[in-house]
């Protein structure tokens, strides 16, 4: 039998296991959690053994479980006769709609663990929050006492042999694959060179007429990290004021 077709079955098997922990270690194609390929695939199988196990578990006791017999045998590399080649096409829309199931079963509860575990460790200091520095530093969540509604950036980008130093308002971030920072969009965005008024705070001048600063036209400022040679994060709190 062609080596090919119990890999590929087994490919199935294993399936559901590896969309489980896609779903829960990636978040808007980042990587939450870096591990080395063995470890994420052993993690994968086990995760899918535990889904087959339960699914056939409550299947056998409504009585629905497929004919795995013929699929079991292709996956062992033994040869089918007639009788089995004649059940396994009688079962293959069963089995094919089970491990359909399967799959979409691995990746729904692999999003919904995901948004437990942010629930449940919201912060950077959370005790099982994921490897993630810039992303609970960019949405202001470093701690229960330190939760950040807005967050005023200030940072200095080398341009022509000169240092500017950008503010505005952190609008949104991108992070790479492998979870570092990429770009991240001002809001409100004002410039100034850095040597023309060295002595003066860099974000003095975010949201006024100051002659030190002027206004960069457009609604988004998108600046890529590798420009930035130094960034400043201040995190700011709404406080609803207390009737005198």
């Amino acid at each position: 039998m062609n080596i090919a077709l119990p890999a590929f079955l087994l490919i199935i098997l294993i399936a559901p296991g590896y969309l489980f922990l896609s779903a829960f270690e990636r978040k808007e194609q980042t990587n939450l959690s870096s591990k080395p390929f063995d470890v994420f695939s052993a993690q994968a199988l086990i995760i899918a053994a535990l889904l087959h196990l339960t699914a056939m578990s409550l299947l056998s006791i409504v009585g629905e479980l497929p004919d795995f017999d013929g699929f079991l045998k292709v996956l062992t590399g033994n040869k089918l006769d007639s009788t089995d080649l004649q059940v396994l096409s009688v079962n293959i829309k069963g089995q094919a709609t089970y491990h359909a199931s399967i799959a979409g079963l691995g990746f729904v509860l692999g999003k919904a663990a995901q948004a437990i575990r942010f629930k449940t460790n919201p912060y950077k200091e959370s005790r099982f929050a994921y490897s993630l520095p810039w992303y609970y530093e960019l949405r202001g969540q470093l701690s229960n006492l330190q939760n950040a509604d807005i967050i005023k950036v200030s940072c200095t980008v080398q341009s022509a042999g000169e240092t500017y130093i950008y503010s505005g308002f952190l609008g949104d971030f991108y992070l790479c694959p492998k979870g570092d920072l990429d770009r991240i969009v001002l809001l409100q965005a004002v410039r100034r060179l850095l040597s023309a008024d060295p002595a003066e705070r860099a974000d003095a001048g975010v949201g006024s007429n100051s002659a030190r600063f002027y206004e960069i036209k457009g609604d988004r400022l998108i600046i890529k990290y590798s420009d930035i040679t130094t960034i400043n994060m201040q995190y700011l709190t709404f406080q609803i004021a207390e009737d005198a």
